[in-house]
């Protein structure tokens, strides 16, 4: 019976001493407890307890001894063990640095040296500069956000008169601005009978003056000299109306609109060009440049931000054409969007008015944005 205490109080102190992490004082009465036991179960389980603190003490045992090493030895030898990755990686690291500095120097080198820009990226193109009924894609927008001067010419010449200091060979060619201009033999018979008169556009050699300028002694291509009225000529030939509205619808695909993109970064701005002779015409213009700047530019707008994808946009006249010769009047129209299951609802209303300028044309340019 007394064996029996003992084998008791011995287990019950090797577990104490177990528990509160004393292993060397556990496996000690883990040993003495085995002279009591008579039971074979209880004894390869005393004995298994045995064998696992004899284990976790070599260990405890064999770290505290390679704490007395001095404290680089570890990194010796971490380093012999990965010294392929430690130089592999090292040979990266220089080869970054290397690129991060040559790079922007060859290529400052490289703009230097070259004469031409690079092509703008594919970002830079906003879209196509819609003149009339015609499509033509930019390869570099031009202008700039917050608007630009239109690129539309003016309806009337501009007569213009550059007279030289001093006239030598050859002379300077100049023509005639006004149909059947009067030319006189000498500056005595000014305000007389003229001699002669010279057809519009006309040219002809500047090769005297007066003083003030204000007659002028030219040669015709018969090589006859006359004077005739600095009013009367100009640097460039003089072109009607009609020539110059040819011009300008030639220039607009046809047309007397036009849809430009400016800017050269994100958000582009479209604008609105109309120069028309006409009131009706310019109405009508106006209306086609918006129909066209509805269907394109704000469908692909609208869709960027709206939730709900738009399928198409329709645009409505909410307004009268104009008598061809009225001095002013307002274009306004309703859009409307079309979903997926073709039902319309209203986005809104735009205005636009026009006036006839002093050279008798109706011109604008509209920034077009929302409502």
């Amino acid at each position: 019976m007394q064996s029996d205490k003992e084998l008791k109080h011995t287990l019950e102190e090797a577990e104490r001493l177990h528990n509160t992490g004393d292993l060397v004082g556990a496996l000690r009465a883990y040993r003495k407890a085995q002279k009591w036991i008579s039971d074979d179960a209880t004894k390869d389980e005393v004995q298994q307890y045995i064998d696992e603190l004899h284990d976790m003490v070599a260990f405890v045992q064999e770290s505290e001894g390679n704490n007395d090493k001095p404290w680089w030895e570890p990194l010796v030898d971490g380093f012999k063990e990965n010294t392929v990755l430690i130089i592999g990686l090292s040979i990266t690291v220089i080869a970054i640095v290397l690129l991060s500095v040559l790079v922007p120097m060859v290529m400052k080198t490289l703009q230097k040296q070259s004469p031409t820009q690079p092509s703008p990226s594919p970002s830079a193109v906003a879209d196509r500069t819609e003149k009339g009924d015609s499509y033509q894609v930019q390869a570099e927008l031009k202008g700039s956000n917050g608007g630009g001067e239109g690129t539309i010419k003016k309806s009337t010449s501009v007569v213009t008169l550059t007279i030289p200091e001093v006239l030598y060979e050859p002379y300077p060619s100049k023509y005639v601005v006004q149909d059947k201009a009067p030319v006189y033999a000498s500056l005595e018979d000014v305000g007389k009978t003229p001699v002669s008169s010279v057809p519009l556009n006309t040219l002809v050699l500047l090769v005297n003056k007066t003083p003030d300028q204000q007659w002028l002694q030219i040669e015709t291509a018969g090589e006859q000299r006359h004077w005739i009225s600095a009013k009367a000529l100009a640097d460039a030939r003089y072109k009607s109306p009609a020539e110059i509205d040819a011009e300008i619808k030639a220039e607009l695909g046809g047309k007397y609109w036009e849809v430009k993109v400016e800017g050269n970064t994100a958000p582009f701005q479209y604008y609105l060009y109309v120069n028309a002779p006409s009131a009706s015409v310019a109405y009508q213009s106006t209306l086609a440049a918006y129909q066209s700047y509805v269907k394109r530019q704000m469908l692909t707008a609208m869709n960027a931000i709206s939730h709900q994808k738009i399928e198409a946009l329709r645009l409505e006249e909410a307004s009268q054409e104009p008598a061809p010769e009225s001095p002013a009047f307002s274009v306004r129209v309703r859009v409307y969007a079309q979903d997926a299951r073709g039902e319309d609802s209203l986005l809104g209303e735009k205005q636009f008015s026009l006036q006839r300028g002093n050279d008798q044309r109706y011109e604008a340019k509209r920034l077009l944005e929302g409502f």
